[in-house]
């Protein structure tokens, strides 16, 4: 019996997404439950957050990292592991019997599900861990965008939340990519991508979807980065170097193959 359930997280404007959803999950038959992204207190604490990365963060964008984190808060009070989704991720047919084998290995903290495209190159492991029929999980040691879709363990959440607790806030991707301490994982060949990436996969999206991030992403890169966003960038290249450099002989860069097991067409 499949117990993992997930949460997707959606704008309360963003009615047509969370109809897909619905529609979607429930024809997979995953549970889920659904997370307003519209929280008031987001307006109060922008400016508290806003320049805790590289660069400035938009609203949209630490609006996105707090939904992300109060997911994860959930998932040390359920005490149990939770699929963590966008509105606009779109899942292969096989998902849920996947979630039903995934769900009894051990010693996981987090599992990226998603791929984007043959320029987003991950370094992973050479040999995958584990295997289910023709699907394989692999230690992912640097991941690249997109926060799609993942599974998040409590051991792994409680890292998360014990670093954003130290000061640290960013693009949710990139925050859970640069957390070295997590045992991550990636399943290939990925079940889910976000519906802006269906063209480039041949796929029909089943619905038309623009990123809310976007939009805001050409002002931000204008605006004037601090000398502690400028200090902060360059760690974050040296870890990611000093991270290849430790899984060197173990690991290499590449793009995610994704599952065959899409609709070409929605129904």
């Amino acid at each position: 019996m499949q117990t993992i359930a997930a949460v997707v997280i959606n704008l309360d404007e963003a009615s047509e997404r969370m109809a897909f959803q619905h529609s979607q999950l429930k024809g997979l038959g995953i549970n889920y439950s659904r997370l307003s992204a519209n929280d008031p207190s987001y307006t109060r604490c922008y400016q508290q957050h806003q320049n805790k990365w590289q660069r400035p963060l938009s609203y949209a964008e630490v609006s996105c990292f707090l939904n992300h984190k109060k997911v994860w808060e959930m998932v040390v009070d359920q005490d149990s592991p939770l699929l963590i989704l966008e509105d606009d991720a779109f899942l292969a047919q096989n998902t849920a019997e996947l979630l039903d084998q995934i769900q009894n290995i051990e010693h996981m903290d987090y599992l990226n599900l998603e791929a984007r495209g043959n320029r987003q190159r991950k370094l992973m492991a050479k040999k995958r861990r584990y295997a289910f029929d023709d699907t394989g999980l692999f230690r992912l040691f640097q991941g690249r965008s997109g926060a799609g879709g993942y599974i998040l363990w409590p051991s792994g959440a409680k890292k998360l939340l014990s670093k954003f607790k130290a000061g640290e806030l960013g693009l949710v991707d990139k925050f859970i990519n640069a957390s070295y301490s997590l045992q991550a994982f990636q399943l290939e060949p990925a079940i889910l991508i976000q519906l802006d990436k269906c063209e480039h996969y041949g796929l029909i999206a089943p619905i038309k979807t623009q990123s809310y991030i976007a939009l805001n992403k050409q002002s931000l890169a204008a605006l004037p980065h601090t000398i502690p966003q400028r200090i902060r960038r360059i760690k974050g290249q040296i870890a990611i170097a000093l991270n290849r450099l430790r899984h060197f002989y173990q690991s290499h860069y590449r793009p995610i193959d994704i599952s065959a097991r899409f609709r070409v067409k929605a129904d």
